[in-house]
């Protein structure tokens, strides 16, 4: 320990002041009144100690080790995304330890090296470089401020905090030369640019959601989840849902439309989510022969439909009706059904086809605590709005309750796909009692709840709308824009559909079909008719005669194309026309003389050898004792004719007349010079091998 003047500071008190207002925002006075204590008192603490490179590094490393252990904490207490912003939140607690060695150490500036593995690394690696130090005073009241925007408080007081900072550490820096009245000026004016800046940002963070989830919704939609369904509640924007077929479902002769095929079931509501909690999956009981299974006991005026739909990668939900008590002719080796009535399937082929047996009558397991529970954050909304319909604690039969809510949400609500940004406490309260309208998320989730507060239970179900026919399939198609969530409520011992959303909804989404709509459904319908014979689930002698017909165009595409380039033409009629035919383009070319005269005189051409190769082979030889006389002076000049020579015999433009000139000329010159050369032992070859002139 040695005693030493303080190295440079910020302002008096601005470190304390910064960390005082991080704490405030983030809910954490008491370590941020120790932190701003212990650096402040740098300033009037004498002793100071004598950190080498290596304990400044140590120091790092423990700031690292802080980190780490922050990150397991928060990943152990909230397994949630929100945790990358907490500990965001926490990094000035994760640098004070560097921080506190700084400001009590005899140096003023930290080397940069010390902060970084990579960087140290490099230092271990190269030897001894020149150190680049910095003061981390002013980047530690940055990350501080910038910390302090991670809890998202969004009122004034942030940003008049960051003003007061903000000026305060600019004002300890300001050239003395420089007018007081114009700097404030100037600063309050960066001020409002600023405020106007982060306004544009929310907006253009506005817009951005909105087309993400414009992205997210025109996707193919997925299979539900059994576990957890993500909602739409709360976003922003118009929902735009695509037009693609998902499945088709041919119905019986007493199938009332629309038809609810349900996906999914789910007993708990947080935060925009419903949870599917004590939902385990088990094999229901299959015929003998494998193809058929039953899911519950046989119920009164049974129906029966015929589903066909794709299996992404082998694995998907089942579409069912509520009251699914069998399936047939489903080609799977095995399924699985879990209690709330819903069925996935393992492993598969690509397209799956099955019949299902359903009546009236209960489907999933009986109502348990969770079917009554409401969320502490929507309680105080769902029971006033049951209380202002009389509905609340079991006043009204389940009956009459189904009744009044169908009328309330009927007369008082619209159907919507386009949302404004909530005011009110939660999405689903201002849905409730300021905007009222919404899509069918925000029905389905208000009547689930509604029915709950009125003592009936209830939950969430997922899945689609079957009400579309084709006149080009003769069946129900159901497209991804037909994705439907709507409420189960137990009554008289059995779960019964109630969708409250308004019947409009159907006809709203038909107005947003695109005006490609028909192209998309015939090449929809051409895979699945592909699919079918793919998977031999129809007869492949009656799709060959459409694969045929479709097969001909593809088929006149090369045969146009050959009739274009004229590829195919006939040939002379006569030896004499064949005879009397110019020659190819180049075939006349002197450079063949010179290739004769060359392997004559100098060496052969072996077989296989391009001319390059040959020209280079004779030029890597033993060289004549006198190199003048000797064939290696001609090289470069052979080279250049050598080029002339492709261009002229392979090149679709060929040479110019004074290029073709000057070409045989040099021909002529090398020929006479190759009769004078002095011929290297080299290639004296006694069995040389064939020549290929003209190639």
């Amino acid at each position: 320990m040695k005693n030493q003047n303080p190295p440079p500071y910020p302002p008096r008190f601005l470190l304390g002041s910064t960390l005082l207002f991080w704490g405030w925002q983030n809910g954490l006075i008491p370590i941020a009144v120790f932190m701003a204590l212990v650096l402040e008192s740098a300033r009037y603490v004498r002793f100071r100690w004598d950190f080498s490179a290596a304990e400044f590094n140590r120091i790092s490393d423990l700031c690292a080790l802080i980190f780490i252990g922050m990150a397991v904490y928060l990943f152990l207490a909230d397994r949630s995304v929100f945790i990358i912003f907490t500990l965001l939140a926490w990094l000035p607690m994760t640098f004070f330890p560097l921080m506190f060695a700084q400001n009590f150490s005899v140096q003023e500036r930290i080397d940069i090296r010390t902060i970084s593995l990579f960087l140290r690394k490099q230092k271990h690696a190269a030897g001894k470089h020149t150190s680049v130090s910095i003061n981390l005073n002013y980047p530690f009241f940055a990350l501080t401020i910038l910390c302090s925007s991670f809890a998202n408080l969004r009122d004034v007081r942030f940003y008049l905090g960051l003003i007061l900072l903000s000026a305060w550490a600019l004002l300890s820096v300001r050239p003395g030369h420089s007018s007081p009245f114009l700097w404030l000026c100037l600063y309050l004016a960066v001020c409002a640019g600023g405020y106007a800046g982060q306004k544009g940002l929310n907006r253009l963070q506005q817009i951005l959601e909105i087309k993400g989830l414009e992205w997210f919704y025109n996707l193919e939609r997925e299979d539900a989840d059994p576990y957890e369904s993500m909602t739409a509640i709360g976003h922003i924007g118009k929902l735009k849902p695509s037009d693609r077929i998902s499945f088709r479902v041919k119905t019986g002769e007493n199938t009332r439309l629309p038809l609810l095929l349900r996906e999914a079931a789910y007993n708990v509501y947080n935060s925009s989510k419903w949870f599917s909690l004590y939902s385990d999956f088990s094999e229901p009981e299959a015929d003998a022969d494998g193809t058929a299974w039953n899911l519950g006991p046989a119920g009164n005026n049974p129906g029966e439909i015929r589903v066909s739909a794709r299996l992404k990668q082998g694995r998907g939900m089942l579409k069912l009706p509520t009251g699914a008590f069998r399936i047939e002719e489903l080609p799977v080796l095995q399924i699985l059904q879990n209690s709330f009535a819903a069925v996935k399937v393992p492993e598969g082929p690509g397209l799956i086809t099955y019949r299902v047996h359903y009546a009236s009558r209960t489907a999933g397991s009986p109502p348990e605590k969770d079917d009554l529970r409401i969320p502490d954050q929507e309680q105080q909304t769902i029971f006033r709005t049951a209380e202002k319909l009389e509905i609340l604690h079991g006043r009204e039969a389940p009956d009459a309750v189904l009744k009044k809510l169908n009328d309330f949400f009927t007369e008082h609500f619209s159907y919507s796909l386009s949302l404004q940004p909530a005011s009110f406490p939660s999405p689903l309260a201002d849905f409730l009692e300021r905007t009222r309208t919404g899509h069918c998320e925000y029905f389905a989730t208000a009547t689930v709840l509604l029915l709950r507060a009125a003592g009936i239970p209830a939950r969430y179900a997922t899945g689609y709308s079957a009400h579309e026919y084709s006149p080009l399939e003769k069946q129900i198609i159901v497209r991804d824009r037909h994705a439907h969530a709507w409420a189960l409520a137990w009554i008289k011992g059995n779960w019964r559909d109630v969708d409250n959303t308004p019947g409009n909804w159907r006809a709203e989404e038909e107005q947003n079909a695109s005006f490609l709509q028909f192209a998309g459904d015939l090449k929809s319908w051409l895979i699945y008719r592909f699919s079918l014979w793919q998977w031999q689930q129809t007869d492949r002698k009656a799709f060959s005669n459409y694969l045929l017909w479709l097969l001909i165009p593809p088929a006149l595409i090369p045969v146009r194309r050959l009739w274009r380039k004229k590829r195919i033409s006939p040939g002379p009629e006569s030896p004499a026309e064949r005879k009397n035919m110019p020659e190819p383009n180049g075939k006349d070319s002197l450079f063949y003389c010179l290739e004769k005269k060359l392997g004559d005189r100098v060496c052969l051409r072996t077989a296989g050898e391009t001319l390059f190769q040959w020209i280079q082979r004779i030029e890597k030889s033993e060289p004549a004792p006198e190199p003048t006389s000797s064939f290696a002076s001609l090289i470069p000049g052979i080279r250049e004719i050598l080029e002339l020579h492709y261009r002229y015999r392979f090149d679709p433009r060929g040479i110019g007349e004074e290029e073709k000139e000057k070409m045989e000329a040099m021909i002529y010159k090398y020929m006479e010079k190759i009769d004078k050369i002095t011929v290297s032992p080299y290639f004296a070859q006694k069995n040389p091998e064939k020549m290929y002139p003209g190639s």
